[in-house]
């Protein structure tokens, strides 16, 4: 009887063997299953988070990209704007010279008409009625290098420092002439108001006791107009000389 319990005995120790076996076996492949698991979703946790990274790194791409083109465009922006404003300072630069050597041109060709060095003087001039009357003729010409046109002329006279009036019988009327080539001289006289002989024996005997005043318009070929005025007077020694500017008499070339 012995041998058969011997015999269970055995069977036994196979059978939990093979249990514990079986037991060690299911743990084993349970905690492989649990860490596939496991590497499975830390694989798809990292595969979301290198896509997460990617799709940043392609947004900074992108806005580092526009941010670039953007850059890119403002300076060419700038770049066009620069040679647009140095573009027009050419123009500019080059309309300025043109203006420059068109007024040189014009300074240089235009007329000037002044009086010659022979400005006349006051002459007495008995009228057949016997009434007395101051002339003074007086001279301008053109010393410029082109003719001048549509010349007008209107003149005045003082006696004893009184006001100047316009030449007798002229009223302020203008006197128009022909155009003046250059160094053509022509010749226009101041008539007074009848006066004394008592009036004119003083005005001799004074400084500026007689003296003229005049306007001449005119204009160059291109239709530039000019002035000169003129403004003489006759000392008690008989010279003759320009005045000091003051009311209704001045000396100058516009």
């Amino acid at each position: 009887m012995r041998p058969d319990r011997d015999w269970i005995d055995i069977g036994t120790v196979i059978v939990l063997a093979l249990a514990f076996f079986a037991a060690a076996y299911a743990a084993k492949e349970g905690e492989r299953l649990s860490n596939a698991t496991i590497d499975a979703t830390a694989r798809a946790d990292f595969a979301a988070r290198a896509q997460h990274l990617d799709t940043l790194a392609a947004l900074k791409r992108a806005d580092d990209a526009n941010a670039i083109a953007k850059a890119t465009a403002d300076r060419q922006a700038q770049d066009t704007a620069s040679a647009l404003a140095l573009s027009k300072k050419a123009v500019d630069a080059a309309q300025q010279s043109a203006r420059l050597v068109r007024d040189n041109f014009i300074i240089d060709r235009r007329p000037y008409v002044w009086l010659t060095n022979d400005l006349g003087a006051p002459e007495l001039k008995r009228l057949p009625n016997g009434s007395l009357q101051v002339i003074w003729p007086w001279y301008f010409t053109n010393y410029g290098k082109s003719a001048s046109s549509h010349t007008k002329t209107v003149h005045f006279i003082s006696i004893n420092g009184e006001t100047f009036q316009p030449s007798f019988g002229s009223g302020d009327q203008t006197q128009s002439g022909v155009p003046i080539p250059p160094n053509v001289t022509l010749r226009r006289e101041v008539v007074s108001q009848p006066i004394t002989d008592e009036r004119w024996a003083k005005a001799l005997t004074t400084d500026l006791g007689i003296s003229i005043s005049g306007i001449i318009d005119y204009e160059d070929d291109a239709g530039n107009r000019y002035r000169s005025t003129f403004c003489v007077g006759r000392l008690a020694t008989g010279a003759i000389a320009y005045r000091e500017p003051s009311e209704n008499c001045n000396n100058e070339v516009k």
